[in-house]
């Protein structure tokens, strides 16, 4: 369980609205756990409480909610024995501090449904396709994104170097020069947004998943680079020559 205390949850919602728990058992969810955490903190009603109830798990799930709890109070992590969705949910329930949960459970189960046709469908198109196949051995890419990515570049030869690629994603920074000297500014914006969405929303997965990209992130970070995930966005999509 994530050590968030109870009165640290309190001072996140800072709201006199009833407090909604949305309940979501999980197992083996590490493909779609961070987007239905994501559209859960989108709502516009702040007042939640995202109680996540990992039903033993053998993937990355319980590490991929734990790394989205550290940017929302608002989440929780309970761990538990595989004993199926019911039991999962109803632990859920019972550590729920909200006035409200059935609309929760109801909202994230339409999700999870609407996710799960859309995977299976995606996988149905993309079985023999061996561009999306390599793709997928990209940390942090599955089904959905390798698709994705497929469409968007098409043909690759037309990329002639790994910066012009980067650039056609909008993973490069902006550069000016004064006084002889060049600066780096934010990434440019002209770039392709279905890319550039895919790689950095493949990072937390991948960093998750790879030691050594994760090393490579919190050296950033240390360094005190708030730009780390863009830099790991880039390395999935242009990787150094072996």
């Amino acid at each position: 369980m994530l050590s968030y205390k109870d009165e640290d949850r309190r001072d996140a919602f800072h709201s006199d609205r009833p407090l909604v728990s949305v309940v979501i058992p999980a197992f083996n969810a590490s493909t779609y756990i961070e987007r239905t955490l994501r559209s859960a903190m989108r709502q516009t009603y702040a007042a939640l409480e995202i109680v996540v109830v990992n039903d033993g798990s053998t993937d990355d799930t319980a590490k991929l909610v734990e790394q989205i709890a550290t940017s929302d109070p608002r989440i929780r992590l309970l761990s538990t024995p595989n004993r199926g969705v019911a039991a999962a949910r109803n632990t859920g329930i019972e550590a729920s501090s909200g006035r409200f949960v059935a609309r929760g459970l109801a909202f994230i189960g339409d999700i999870d449904m609407r996710i799960k046709q859309s995977e299976a469908t995606i996988r149905a198109m993309t079985k023999a396709n061996a561009n999306v196949n390599l793709l997928k051995t990209i940390p942090g890419i599955g089904e959905f994104f390798a698709r994705l990515i497929d469409a968007e570049i098409d043909d690759i030869s037309r990329f002639r170097q790994p910066k012009k690629l980067a650039a056609y994603a909008g993973l490069v920074p902006s550069t000016y020069s004064s006084g002889g000297k060049t600066f780096h500014g934010k990434i440019i914006k002209q770039g392709n947004k279905w890319l550039r969405w895919a790689f950095v929303e493949a990072v937390a997965p991948a960093i998750a998943s790879d030691p050594q990209l994760r090393a490579q992130y919190e050296h950033l970070k240390i360094k005190g680079i708030n730009k780390a995930p863009v830099a790991i966005a880039r390395k999935l999509l242009t990787p150094d020559p072996a």
